[in-house]
């Protein structure tokens, strides 16, 4: 809800509206009864204007990350702090595994923050318009549901980047690709699931539900699913996994029951976080722009906070296939 949509709504100027809530006197007694009727029943909050007629401008942000031991939010949470710390802007940081703790909530709609950027989409659409609609927050990940258009968000195309990890797969001659995902009823988890799905169609590849498995993102996770996957009968010839951390504990995995890397079975990661390039072999991955991400998500969250119109609701930055030496030609040696 803007400045704007008040004026539209009582039938005023911008200018006037702003003149009401500054409490200035050059305004008619009808016009003033007509706007703070607007604001009553629109539930508008003002954001700038309101804090600094309370002087409660905190000029503080709060960043809700799920897990900070995971590279990609970290490196998301920098490239936010990049600009922030520019502009003045102090950073509460509040880590959660199960959605937008309510206390958060609470530091927004008391003002005691200036506004939240949240590096997870956890909760559906009807969640987020009964709790957080028409409060300053961006999501610095894919939004939640296809239809959404109530918060703004930045993130890579999720389908499109999953897509490019099969071509080049197949590409290389893999017809058997297995793939471990995320969090099913995450957005950013259903559109790599189904990239992956529209990548094998275009390469004339079978749909095969048997090799498609759930996990969470995790080493843990990635290890665990190569070790289900390896009780197969008939094996795939690569594995795309849908998180850097999944691919290193598959690699783990696979090495561990003699499998050679990538001689045996190739394996391409999702994210490009800083070890990838380190392990043995170095992990072919799909690069996110995270630091980007995060860069793009406080732009944005800034722009809000100072009332003016955003460009875009929905950024989508472009992601890049970063080829190392965890994948081979089928029947070929590097």
């Amino acid at each position: 809800m803007k400045m704007r949509d008040v004026a539209k709504y009582s039938g005023v100027s911008v200018a006037t509206v702003s003149r009401v809530l500054k409490g200035e006197s050059n305004v008619t007694q009808k016009t003033k009864e007509k706007v703070l009727k607007a604001v009553e029943e629109l539930n508008y909050v003002p954001n700038t204007l309101a804090r600094n007629l309370s002087k409660m401008q905190s000029k503080m942000i709060v960043v809700v990350i799920p897990n900070l031991s995971n590279a990609v939010f970290s490196s998301i949470y920098r490239g936010i702090q990049e600009v922030l710390k520019i502009e003045g802007y102090q950073v509460i940081l509040v880590e959660t595994y199960n959605g937008v703790d309510p206390s958060v909530i609470e530091l927004i709609r008391n003002r005691t923050v200036e506004g939240a950027i949240l590096l997870s989409a956890v909760m559906s659409e009807e969640e987020f318009n009964k709790k957080l609609k028409d409060l300053p927050i961006v999501l610095a990940t894919d939004h939640m549901s296809e239809n959404i258009s109530t918060a703004p968000s930045v993130s890579i195309d999720n389908h499109l980047a999953a897509e490019k990890a099969v071509n080049y797969l197949a590409n290389l001659g893999h017809k058997r690709i297995a793939y471990f995902g995320g969090v099913p009823d995450v957005l950013g988890a259903r559109r790599r699931l189904n990239g992956y799905k529209n990548g094998l169609i275009q390469n004339g590849l079978e749909i095969d539900e048997s090799l498609i498995f759930n996990g969470n993102w995790s080493l843990e996770s990635g290890y665990q699913l190569a070790n289900q996957l390896l009780l197969q009968k008939q094996l795939p010839t690569a594995i795309f996994a849908a998180s850097d951390n999944m691919a290193i504990g598959a690699m783990k995995a696979l090495k561990e029951h003699g499998f050679k890397i990538p001689e045996d079975m190739s394996i391409i990661g999702f994210d490009d976080i800083e070890v990838a390039k380190y392990v043995t072999p170095s992990l072919t991955t799909v690069e996110q722009p995270t630091i980007e991400i995060g860069n793009n998500a406080a732009k944005l969250l800034l722009t809000i906070i100072e009332d003016q119109p955003l460009e875009q609701m929905h950024v989508v930055l472009n992601s890049n296939l970063v080829i190392r030496h965890s994948c081979k030609k089928v029947n070929e040696s590097l």
